[in-house]
């Protein structure tokens, strides 16, 4: 998690991709939200706390930096990479909406409220 707080809870690309040049990925952050809070369950009270502390810190940087809430706009959570662009020719997937960050960011919200919902 110490790579995640390098870029104050925005994800990069991957986790593990090179520092420079920086491409995040919305849909990463979302979805280790989603599994963090899914560990807390499962845990010690102190680690829990931890977990969800961290999923919090997360789902708030992805709200600030990432979301889109205007009416005519398709998806929620922008800037979702599919893969690292490793060439000038690879930009494809790269900074896009992908449905799976909805659900995951939804999904963590929904659980942060107190409600259980697993449909994977």
């Amino acid at each position: 998690m110490t790579h995640v707080m390098t870029y104050n809870y925005l994800t990069p690309v991957d986790f593990s991709a090179p520092r420079e040049p920086l491409y995040f990925d919305s849909t990463a952050g979302v979805c280790t939200a989603c599994g963090l809070l899914e560990i807390a369950k499962y845990v010690p009270e102190a680690e829990s706390y931890s977990y969800t502390m961290a999923a919090i810190k997360l789902l708030k940087a992805t709200d600030e930096k990432f979301c889109n809430y205007s009416e005519g706009e398709d998806a929620i959570v922008m800037m979702g990479t599919e893969r690292y662009p490793h060439n000038e020719q690879d930009f494809n997937g790269l900074h896009i909406p992908i449905i799976y960050g909805d659900f995951f960011f939804v999904e963590a919200l929904y659980k942060l409220m107190g409600n259980e919902f697993l449909i994977w």
